[in-house]
């Protein structure tokens, strides 16, 4: 069936980005490991400065022309011409906001050094807005293997690059050069791998904005809930705090920003593809929940009830108020399932303008509620805030998207009773015997046979739990059968790699 291969695509291509996200950080800790010793603390900073503010002008200029493109079943030429002039107008407009506060931001630091900093950074950014727009058809087609290695490559050059520079020239200006050779390189390497010749023409202006523009509104908005946080916070507090609670949150949302990242940025070609072949959105929307809610779910409890060895191995003594926000936003992140899957839903379906509403209803009681919350109640205060939140925009997402897609209360109900069962038992199974949500001492060996033996007993209670379910369900061909033969499809294809004696 055509819904069962674009699933498989999909999943397929959650796994190359999620391949490539691993591969970037092993590259960066690479990277990083080497340069350290021939860098100064002070280099890092200014070149991370000089990266802030030019990728924060570049994120509040983003239009999301690719998604536009991918979302729409008949495209021509005139499309993909124009959303490359808009994207080539967006990066002139970006370099001339950069330029124009290089001399200001610089003496309002006190560094004149970040003025020609952040001009080369500047040419970085144009260089992104000229990359190739025929590279969204790799998106389109699903063929998230090409992208791995646009974005690999550029990657890898760009490393050794600076490994062999910053050795017979220790100055800030390598980690520039990196950065100039990964924006060239791929540029470069978008004509090299697709044929697609752009021109510069605005004759389809009206479809792709009108589009746009919410997109653009959306992440206007959704700057200001993830950057107004830390202003909050630091503000009614102090550094030390924030930077618990910084450090604490990024911790708690690792299931969702490694496995529901990739996994997010496969749905929307996914759901767009299946659009553009007439398949029923619900259908996709109910199983793509159903697959992700089974991976998700025990992830984000996992890391919750391993909060405890979690923060003592990575972060060590000093951090130990950091646990209860990675207990409590850790589970809380399950809830990224049935927002991002939405929010996909509501974008190739054109409903960028309720997306932008439902995260503006939801920063309109973020802000206030955290403010007061963190002012009352300090950090615990800032926790159960965000706590809250969560839930409430998920509700508010799942109950547009259940409209739109005309979708009972019991289809939702049979999307997650098993993932949702099988993560009570293996939650209560941990606790029980004592594993989860406690106190470890120790050293580090400890530390790691502790989070081993969890994981190895969680992994098996959820596991037998959802097979039962399953079982007991009539064995439905749902997430569970889904997983269960890509896995087995993909020791298949390795088996058939391996060389034979």
């Amino acid at each position: 069936m055509a819904d069962d291969s674009i699933s498989l695509k999909a999943a397929r291509g959650a796994g190359w980005v999620f391949a490539w996200r691993m591969a970037t950080r092993l590259l960066g800790l690479a990277s990083t490991l080497v340069l350290v010793r021939y860098l100064q603390p002070v280099d890092f900073g200014l070149v991370a400065i000089a990266v802030a503010f030019a990728g924060g002008i570049d994120a509040l200029s983003s239009i999301g022309t690719e998604y536009a493109l991918m979302r729409e079943k008949d495209t021509d030429r005139a499309l993909y011409d124009t959303a490359f002039t808009l994207n080539v107008l967006r990066g002139f407009l970006t370099v001339g906001v950069v330029v124009a506060a290089a001399w200001p931001v610089a003496a309002f630091l006190n560094d004149l050094r970040l003025v020609p900093l952040m001009l080369v950074m500047s040419v970085a950014l144009m260089m992104s807005a000229l990359e190739n727009i025929g590279i969204v058809e790799f998106r389109r087609d699903l063929a998230f293997d090409k992208e791995f290695w646009l974005f690999l490559l550029p990657r890898v050059l760009a490393v050794i690059c600076n490994i062999g520079l910053v050795i017979v020239w220790p100055s800030y200006w390598v980690l520039v050069i990196g950065t100039l050779l990964t924006r060239a390189s791929r540029m470069i390497l978008s004509y090299v791998m697709h044929p697609y010749r752009p021109r510069l023409t605005l004759v389809a202006w009206r479809p792709l904005l009108s589009y746009s523009v919410w997109l653009w509104a959306e992440g206007m908005v959704g700057m200001l809930r993830e950057r107004g946080d830390s202003i909050l916070i630091g503000r009614i507090l102090d550094p030390t705090r924030l930077g618990i609670f910084t450090v604490g949150s990024e911790i708690a949302r690792l299931p969702s920003t490694e496995i529901m990242q990739p996994i997010s940025r496969a749905l929307f070609p996914s759901f767009a593809a299946a659009r553009h072949a007439g398949i029923s959105m619900a259908d996709g929307y109910c199983r793509a929940m159903a697959a992700i809610a089974t991976v998700i779910f025990p992830a984000c409890f996992g890391m919750s009830l391993l909060a405890d060895p979690i923060v003592r191995l990575m972060l060590g003594p000093n951090w130990l108020t950091a646990i209860p926000f990675v207990q409590i936003l850790g589970a809380a992140g399950a809830v990224s399932v049935i927002s991002s899957t939405a929010s996909n839903i509501l974008g190739v379906g054109g409903k960028t303008r309720l997306q932008f509403l439902i995260v503006l209803a939801g920063v309109s009681l973020r802000i206030p509620l955290l403010a007061y919350m963190t002012w009352r109640y300090d950090l615990f205060g800032v926790v159960i805030a965000l706590a809250v939140v969560a839930p409430f925009e998920m509700t508010m997402m799942t109950i547009v998207v259940a409209r739109y897609l005309r979708l009972g209360v019991m289809a939702h109900v049979l999307v997650f009773w098993r993932p949702v069962l099988a993560t009570g038992v293996m939650v209560a199974g941990l606790v029980i015997s004592g594993l989860g949500w406690s106190d470890v001492a120790g050293g580090r060996v400890e530390l790691v046979l502790h989070v081993l033996a969890t994981a190895a007993l969680g992994a098996a209670l959820y596991v037998l739990a959802l097979s039962l379910a399953w079982l007991a369900a009539g064995r439905p061909a749902g997430a569970e059968r889904f997983l269960f033969e890509l896995g087995f499809g993909s020791i298949r294809r390795m088996c058939r790699w391996m060389p034979v004696r």
